[in-house]
């Protein structure tokens, strides 16, 4: 098959907001499918947005039609892309037999289809990336597209919207009558402390258009820390002292106070070379930015486990009042042998590779105790491991947890373990895994982790990490990246990208069958099924399950009726809560395919698309 783009901006250059971008599929061989649901992905200035079919089932079809309708944001100067095999949709039969198969090359950004979805646009800026402490000064290239600036243009001819105050244009250089572009300074002269965008109105009596213009992307303003602490975490061995500096991010009006803290008795910060210890640092008008030193000591035991500390740094005075800074502090131990798999000791045994990842499934009660055998493959994936894998083993009498509770991800992981892009082959009604890859597994792909008989039964904490490119393709019961999870499981803040997990009854992309509680998971990609199929998890029974600040946007395929976008059946005793899907559901049973009580399932709450609104972090 091949992949074109089928339109021509109208206005010869580049298209706008609300104008659509048209690609064709072309197939060489005849074919009859029903190819309304079909998605193209196109690349719009490193943005995935997906074309809809605007074809309809067809047969003996050569050809699919796909629309994208470019939007404010959308802008791509090196003009639009498409990735390697686009296609998202079910399967489309081959004329005689068999089933088409739709993998195809790139396209390469194409010139003559650049996007401007605003017609104003920020093409530079210095610094590259703006924060609280470099905004004063920071410049803003402007380039208008298919318009001029007029003449008299000057600073007041421009706005920051912005929710950060204190923020305005001091001047201009460019911006001549009949130009495209001006650089704008700007002025900056209060503070923020959360995250915030920024975005700039070109009034309209500055350009030749009639209406103010606004730029469709924006930048993002990153806050300064009011306590500056280097370095941004601490190691220090048992028995032993390390250093750091604290200074204050802006002068204060008056004198500052901060109070160093320590939450583990056994490391203590100590501001002062004169003899006991002391806890506070005094900043004045005149050295807030002087930075000061802090030795801190950890005290040794008799214990074997490495321990953590928080110090926290609390400000009074100054106009400083209540800021705060935590600096992470990690003790190695003195007497612990092996490798210790539990860095932060947390309880939770780190995974960084698929490797561990897979071995997951060798201790489903992540005790770091090998059940049913398999010990041999265990300590392989986590060779020279310390006593208890590492976790806090009570010597301690601030140790909590006191042993090893489950697992984390540390980092993203990916299953397209060669780096070729392709994680299946052969038609796509009966695919195999890449054979290149790690986890071929004879062509079945990833082996569930879990099964009703021995199900996953502690904590899987993803801390906003990624697994890509999964693929499982199994011809049983309870398929997903967990086959079947206990009343206690706990899977939080993890992402599955482009995964493709095919089963036979209860299919999930998470999970297949769920008692246990989920919290911040998102799923895409494709999920089939014989029956009871759904995005993020195929059966939801339990009177212990309970999902929050979730979402799928799998395709979810099935013939048989008990599939839906989100989980193939929940029950009345589970509770599904601020979640929701979006992926395409042929013949679709709806957001669960057994009702939930409209107080426990809910569709899509605005907030719920913030990834600062859930637990990405522990």
């Amino acid at each position: 098959v091949s992949v074109s783009i089928t339109s021509t901006p109208a206005n010869g250059t580049h298209y706008v907001a609300g104008e659509a971008i048209t690609t064709r599929l072309t197939i060489p061989q005849l074919a009859s499918g029903n190819v309304a649901g079909a998605r193209m992905r196109l690349n719009i200035g490193g943005v995935e947005r997906r074309a809809v079919s605007t074809s309809t089932y067809a047969f003996r079809l050569t050809q699919v039609n796909f629309s994208y309708t470019v939007v404010a944001a959308d802008l791509d100067t090196d003009g639009i892309s498409i990735p390697a095999n686009s296609i998202v949709a079910d399967g489309w039969q081959r004329s005689g037999g068999g089933f088409i198969d739709r993998s195809h090359s790139a396209i390469g950004n194409q010139s003559s289809h650049r996007v401007f979805g605003s017609p104003v646009h920020i093409s530079a800026t210095s610094p590259a990336a703006l924060t609280e402490a470099n905004l004063n000064g920071a410049t803003l290239t402007l380039t208008l597209v298919g318009r001029t600036f007029a003449s008299g243009v000057s600073a007041s001819s421009f706005a920051l919207e912005s929710a950060v105050h204190g923020l305005s244009v001091s001047g201009i250089t460019g911006g001549a009558s009949g130009s495209t572009s001006a650089t704008l300074t700007v002025a900056f002269n209060g503070d923020f402390h959360l995250p915030s965008t920024l975005a700039v109105r070109v009034l309209a009596a500055a350009h030749s258009g009639s209406t103010d213009l606004t730029t469709g992307k924006t930048l993002p303003l990153t806050p300064t820390p009011d306590i500056q602490v280097e370095p941004a975490t601490l190691s220090v061995d048992e028995g032993a002292s390390a250093t750091y500096r604290v200074a204050l991010s802006r002068r204060s009006h008056a004198s500052v106070t901060v109070t160093v803290a320590s939450d583990n008795a056994d490391v203590t910060a100590d501001t002062s070379t004169a003899s006991g210890t002391q806890t506070t640092l005094t900043f004045t008008t005149n050295n807030w930015n002087t930075a000061q030193t802090v030795t801190a000591t950890a005290a040794g035991d008799s214990g074997s486990a490495d321990e953590t500390a928080s110090l926290s740094h609390t400000a009074s005075g100054g106009g400083y009042g209540g800021s705060e800074y935590g600096l992470f502090v990690a003790v190695q131990d003195d007497e612990q042998s092996g490798t210790d798999y539990d860095a932060d000791e947390d309880g939770l045994i780190d995974i960084d590779s698929l490797d561990k990842l897979n071995a997951m499934r060798w201790d489903l009660d992540g005790d770091g105790a090998v059940t049913g055998g398999n010990a041999t493959s265990y300590e392989a994936a986590f060779p020279g491991a310390a006593a208890g894998m590492g976790c806090p083993d009570g010597s301690d009498a601030d140790d909590t947890p006191d042993a090893c509770t489950g697992y984390e991800l540390t980092r993203d992981l990916d299953f397209d373990t060669d780096g070729s892009g392709v994680t299946w082959a052969g038609p796509v009604n009966s695919p195999v895994a890449d054979p290149n890859d790690a986890y071929y597994n004879g062509g079945g792909g990833f082996v569930p982790i879990g099964n009703q008989s021995a199900r996953f039964n502690t904590t899987f904490h993803g801390n906003g990490h990624v697994i890509a490119n999964l693929f499982s393709q199994r011809s049983h019961h309870d398929v997903g990246f967990f086959g079947a999870t206990g009343t206690s499981a706990r899977i939080v803040a993890v992402g599955f990208r482009n995964l493709r997990v095919r089963g036979w009854n209860r299919v999930g992309g998470l999970v297949g069958q769920n008692q246990g509680r989920v919290a911040a998971v998102w799923v895409t990609g494709n999920v089939l099924g014989g029956a009871v199929v759904g995005g993020m998890m195929g059966h939801d029974s339990t009177n212990s399950s309970v999902i929050v600040a979730s979402y799928s946007t799998a395709v979810v395929t099935s013939p048989n009726h008990q599939r839906a976008g989100f989980a193939g059946w929940s029950g009345d005793g589970s509770s599904i809560r601020t979640s929701y899907s979006t992926g395409t559901v042929p013949g679709s049973d709806g957001f669960t395919a057994a009702p939930v009580p409209s107080s426990q399932a809910t569709g899509i709450p605005p907030w719920c698309r913030s990834r600062k609104s859930v637990p990405w972090r522990k």
